[in-house]
């Protein structure tokens, strides 16, 4: 007996790491994708470039901060084509600022965007997959800043913390059912990406933080230039897409990215002494 095609949801699609995964899923086996984010025109013309014999697409409008609208795009998605079968966590916004001036609501609306969304996820469709013995997957797209904090990213990369904890809390607490066994929690973390994520991000620093990066990818160090290096949306993308068939609990694609955030956590004081060598350099 054929299997029907997998239903699989992405939200943050229609740029960017999630337009990719649109893409690359649409280009393999027949799918049913539902496609969601806050420019429906974008997703509207993704879905009409995608749109092919085994390919079904619908797209919904939403928003990532709001609770009830993560909630309705589940209720939507199933009633365009079923039952889930992958849940993409991918919609996020970054925000560049100086820790010291953070506003208690801008760290809330980081938390909004990019922790509470993906909790809100797992409340709209574990529970019937818990109830059905369905063996769906989760899917976060986390970062490297959710491993190890980065300078004038605070909000954004304690927001990143807060996803990867309550996957990791999610995998365990799943652990403790047969049914709750059968559902895959995988946490992506694709560090420096070339996309438009970054320019999107409002820069509260006065050029601080993108000097910052600049002074890391034109270091001397060798080391320094491969954390900082960029790695294209299509490899963050496949690697998003093998997870589907393999259900790793998680994936790092930036091999070196994910080498400076273990350094970080183990070595503390030789990441420092790149920063002080760093900004030394930009004062001379």
């Amino acid at each position: 007996m054929t299997k029907p095609p997998l239903h699989i949801l992405i939200t943050g699609a229609s740029a960017g790491i999630g337009a990719q995964c649109a893409r690359l899923l649409a280009a393999g086996p027949p799918v049913r994708l539902s496609l969601a984010a806050r420019r429906l025109e974008r997703l509207e013309n993704l879905a009409a470039e995608l749109r092919a014999p085994g390919v079904e697409i619908a797209c919904f409008h939403f928003d990532a901060g709001q609770r009830e609208s993560v909630l309705e795009l589940a209720r939507q998605a199933r009633a365009a084509f079923g039952e889930l079968d992958v849940w993409i966590s991918n919609a996020g916004a970054g925000l560049r600022h100086n820790l010291l001036d953070a506003t208690e609501e801008q760290m809330l609306a980081q938390f909004r965007l990019n922790c509470l969304s993906a909790l809100w996820a797992y409340q709209a469709v574990l529970p019937d997959w818990l109830a059905s013995g369905h063996a769906g997957q989760i899917i976060d797209v986390c970062s490297l800043g959710g491993k190890s904090g980065y300078a004038f990213n605070g909000a954004y990369s304690a927001a990143k913390h807060g996803m990867s904890a309550i996957g990791d809390t999610l995998r365990q607490e799943l652990q403790q059912s047969a049914a709750g066994r059968r559902i895959c929690v995988t946490s992506v973390y694709p560090g420096p990406t070339v996309s438009d994520f970054g320019a999107s991000a409002p820069d509260l620093t006065g050029g601080a933080a993108v000097a910052q990066v600049g002074r890391s990818r034109s270091s001397r160090n060798l080391l320094a230039r491969a954390i900082s290096s960029r790695q294209s949306t299509e490899h963050v993308a496949r690697a998003i897409v093998r997870t589907i068939r393999s259900r790793q609990p998680s994936v790092y694609p930036h091999r070196w990215g994910s080498f400076g955030v273990l350094l970080n956590n183990l070595l503390p004081g030789l990441v420092l002494s790149l920063y002080r060598r760093s900004a030394a350099r930009s004062e001379v």
